[in-house]
């Protein structure tokens, strides 16, 4: 998994069965961090009660994304990556960020504001970024 240091956490577990029959997971228990209110991981279970898939999210609060990032006045909730366990086919799938790669990146940017414009991100943090014609142009 992620090579970090870790620590145990008190966690609210919050069990959620969908009422659409068409849904695929049978039930989902979210284990949810007392003191940051962010889901730390997740067991999904199949219809017929199995264990399918674990969830886990690997949050870290910190100054910076990563030594020599950007600093931040206070700690923020660095979403570092998530591993999602499929128990039943033996698969994993792996989402690392933010990381050094590539220079310059620091992975999910936040709290930045208008001065946070680059030439990667022309409108920085700003609403306009997130317009309908703002996201079209960015996938073409």
């Amino acid at each position: 998994m992620f090579c970090d240091v870790w620590e145990k956490r008190p966690v609210y577990a919050i069990e959620g069965r969908s009422k659409l029959p068409q849904y695929a997971y049978g039930k989902r228990v979210l284990y949810i961090d007392r003191q940051a209110w962010v889901v730390a991981y997740e067991d999904i279970y199949d219809r017929g009660g199995e264990l399918w898939k674990v969830w886990i999210d690997d949050h870290q609060f910190r100054d910076q994304a990563f030594p020599g990032a950007r600093k931040y006045p206070e700690e923020q909730d660095f979403y570092a990556g998530l591993l999602m366990l499929d128990m039943q086919l033996e698969h994993a799938t792996c989402v690392p960020h933010p990381g050094a790669e590539p220079p310059g990146n620091e992975g999910w940017y936040f709290n930045q504001g208008a001065e946070a414009r680059t030439a990667a991100s022309p409108a920085g943090g700003v609403p306009d970024t997130f317009t309908v014609a703002a996201l079209v142009a960015r996938g073409s």
